[in-house]
C-alpha cells in the first residue's frame, strides 16, 4: 500500500533528521579515533578532512530531499484544487434564502441550521456569512476553505525548505548563538533553519507545526485525495 501525502511528508521529516544524525554520529567517532593524536601533524588534516566529508554527506542528503519535498507539495496542491464541490439540494437552498431575508437570526437557529446543511461546505461557508452579518464573528460552521488548505501547504513547503537547511539535529542553543550578529560564528542561515529544528510524534503534529493544520481531518481529504 503506497503512502498517503501527509505520511509520506512526515516520514520524509524523520528520514531527513535520521540521516543528519548518522552523518554526526560517523564524524563524531571518527573525531574520537583522532583524539589521542591531538597535537601530533597529522592531526589538522585529518580533523579537516572529516569536516570536508561530513559538509558533502549533508550537502548531498540536502539535494536529495529538497525534490522529494516538492514532489509531495505539488501533489498536494494538485489535490486541494481538484476536490468537487457539491450543488446544495432545494432544502438547503431554502433555508440559506429564509436565513438572509431574516432581520434577525439567533445562534440556536444558526446552529440548527448547520445540522441541515452539514456535508455541504457551500452551504456552510454562506453559513459563516449570515453568522457574520449577524455579529456572531466567532461562530464558524464551514471547515477549511480551499484557500486556507493552499496557504497551509504553502507553509509546509516553506518548513521543508528550511528544514533542508538544517545541518545538525537538536542544535537550537548552539543556533542561536550562531544567529547573533556578535558571533565569531555568525551565520545567516541560523535563525532560519532552527525553526525547523523539531521531531515529531505524528503526522498531526507536524501538519500543525509545520504547516498551521488546526482541523486535520478537513486538510488530510483535500490533500490526500
Amino acid at each position: 500500500m503506497s503512502e498517503n501525502r501527509i505520511t509520506k511528508y512526515h516520514n520524509t521529516v524523520k528520514n531527513y533528521r535520521a540521516e543528519l544524525r548518522a552523518i554526526w554520529q560517523t564524524y563524531d567517532e571518527k573525531m574520537q579515533s583522532f583524539e589521542k593524536y591531538k597535537g601530533s601533524n597529522g592531526y589538522d588534516e585529518e580533523k579537516k578532512k572529516a569536516e570536508a566529508e561530513r559538509n558533502k554527506a549533508i550537502k548531498e542528503l540536502q539535494d536529495r530531499t529538497r525534490p522529494v519535498f516538492t514532489e509531495i507539495i505539488n501533489g498536494m496542491k494538485s489535490s486541494a484544487v481538484s476536490q468537487k464541490i457539491d450543488a446544495p439540494t432545494a432544502e438547503q437552498l431554502a433555508i440559506l434564502q429564509a436565513l438572509k431575508m431574516r432581520d434577525k437570526v439567533s445562534s440556536d437557529e444558526l446552529h440548527q441550521a448547520s445540522r441541515t446543511l452539514e456535508g455541504n461546505p457551500l452551504c456552510l461557508s454562506v453559513l459563516d456569512e449570515i453568522a457574520a452579518k449577524n455579529n456572531y464573528h466567532g461562530l464558524v460552521f464551514s471547515k477549511e476553505s480551499t484557500a486556507a488548505i493552499l496557504e497551509h501547504i504553502k507553509d509546509l513547503h516553506d518548513s521543508a525548505k528550511r528544514l533542508c537547511t538544517l545541518e545538525k539535529c537538536n542544535s537550537r542553543a548552539e543556533m542561536a548563538e550562531k544567529a547573533s550578529i556578535y558571533s565569531v560564528n555568525h551565520s545567516n542561515n541560523a535563525l532560519y533553519s532552527w525553526q525547523a529544528d523539531k521531531d515529531f510524534d505524528t503526522e498531526k503534529d507536524a501538519m500543525r507545526d509545520f504547516g498551521g493544520v488546526a482541523d486535520f481531518e478537513t486538510f488530510a481529504q483535500a490533500v490526500n485525495g
